[in-house]
């Protein structure tokens, strides 16, 4: 009778974890120049989301720590392996995600916190940092498929080009991060394939 409860509660907790869209700009502030952080989570199928998480750890060192990457969600705890003895654990909360880390995670400041929804919708903010040098890039064509996530998954629409209206701000595997001119505060990933980088 046990192990049929707890095989029960197992399977509610994965299909209510499966169930929601955690999409969503998460954050937390400890005050004027004391730590910080905020989470970009982007998850565009019912078990998988692409992440973006920047801490600063304040007054007087200010020292920071930025990482991205995919995620497979499937319960309400998510794990995202960095490197070979660092691992994050993501609970996935209605209003927030916990983010612990493993003692081996060698970041410049930890990215261990409770991080509050601050908003549905993901937008880049202007102070977000990004470690990339950018690059201009010209598309293919006219028009050019972007997408919110690192992801052939993920939602996409066109957008028309010009010849110097995107510049390439982050890459993360087949993608690149990329901004234009009329949409300067979203999240558009486009195929490498699809864009030509100049020769210099």
């Amino acid at each position: 009778m046990n192990k049929l409860l707890i095989i029960w509660m197992a399977i509610l907790l994965t299909s209510i974890a499966n169930g929601q869209d955690f999409t969503g700009v998460y954050s937390f502030n400890k005050g004027l120049n004391k730590p910080n952080g905020i989470l970009y989570f982007m998850q565009f199928a019912p078990d998988s989301a692409f992440f973006y998480l920047s801490t600063t750890s304040g007054n007087p060192d200010f020292l920071s720590t930025d990482i991205k990457g995919m995620v497979k969600i499937d319960s309400s705890i998510t794990y995202i392996k960095q490197a070979a003895a660092c691992r994050l654990e993501l609970t996935l909360l209605k209003t927030s995600i916990i983010v612990k880390q493993d003692t081996g995670c060698q970041y410049e400041y930890t990215t261990a916190g409770t991080y509050k929804k601050t908003s549905i919708v993901i937008k880049r903010s202007p102070t977000m940092v990004i470690n990339y040098t950018e690059k201009p890039a010209q598309a293919k064509q006219d028009s050019l498929e972007v997408y919110v996530a690192p992801s052939l998954q993920a939602k996409s629409k066109v957008i028309l080009c010009k010849e110097n209206d995107i510049k390439i701000i982050d890459e993360f595997n087949a993608f690149f991060l990329v901004e234009h001119k009329k949409y300067k505060t979203e999240f558009m990933w486009v195929q490498k394939k699809n864009l030509l980088i100049p020769k210099k």
